[in-house]
């Protein structure tokens, strides 16, 4: 069997042509079925006349990264942020903690005289988040091709897609984003466009779990080879010899 970091098979087998990262991609989805879901109708009540859902698309990336378009808006971003640390739980697995980051971005109305309405909507958005990640599944998020029997009924289990060991809400924040719009020489084309989004950073933990068979195999031949010091290895490691000998 393969390695699987995450979502991500290893070694990397161009199962993901365009580049997808697929623990945010069904975590971004995930998202976004729930809350056109279970926000709709506070939604509507706030903001009359524009999506008739608070979530009319999801991306992976940093939305200063690419093309930026209102008409994706309402619309969530999710990506990774950094790594925080490696600890080895055995041999053969590893967890990696990092952070994710979510923004959430609303159409720009141009209307000061809403915010004060408006403002609470993204605060009941992610506590609405939070609750069904730690629900992990919905009938709202089915995936195609789920062998579980129970998701035609109660939703495919998020965690079993994305293949992440925890992920949990760290902090929810006013966020605003300034987006400018340049031509191709770089030059600003309009005076920068500001949105009031909600930023959210989420904490990650993913395994590094080895094809058992393989890595006994690979570690035997390297201890054989004489290099040890691993992080379960009984013997010291090799001692560093600068340039030029003792």
């Amino acid at each position: 069997m393969p390695d699987r970091y995450g979502a991500t098979v290893l070694p990397l087998d161009a199962s993901t042509p365009d580049g997808r990262d697929p623990l945010l991609w069904y975590v971004a989805d995930y998202f976004k079925a729930i809350a056109n879901a279970h926000a709709v109708a506070e939604w509507a009540l706030h903001w009359k006349g524009g999506s008739p859902v608070p979530c009319a698309s999801a991306f992976t990336h940093d939305p200063h990264e690419t093309n930026f378009a209102d008409n994706n808006l309402p619309a969530l971003f999710l990506w990774r942020s950094d790594v925080l640390e490696h600890v080895d739980e055995a041999q053969d697995i590893r967890v990696t903690r990092s952070r994710l980051r979510l923004l959430w971005v609303p159409p720009h109305t141009g209307k000061p005289e809403l915010k004060t309405e408006r403002a609470p909507f993204p605060y009941k958005l992610a506590k609405l988040w939070d609750d069904y990640l730690e629900l992990g599944r919905d009938p709202a998020w089915i995936v195609s091709g789920d062998a579980d029997p129970d998701a035609a009924a109660y939703g495919s289990v998020i965690a079993r897609f994305a293949q992440f060991r925890r992920l949990r809400f760290a902090t929810v924040r006013p966020e605003p984003l300034v987006i400018e719009l340049l031509s191709p020489d770089g030059a600003p084309r309009a005076a920068p466009k500001i949105y009031t989004a909600q930023l959210s950073e989420l904490m990650l933990e993913e395994e590094l779990v080895r094809d058992p068979a393989r890595y006994a195999a690979l570690h035997a031949i390297t201890v054989a080879g004489g290099i040890t010091g691993g992080p379960t290895d009984p013997d010291p490691p090799l001692p560093i010899i600068p340039v030029g000998g003792p």
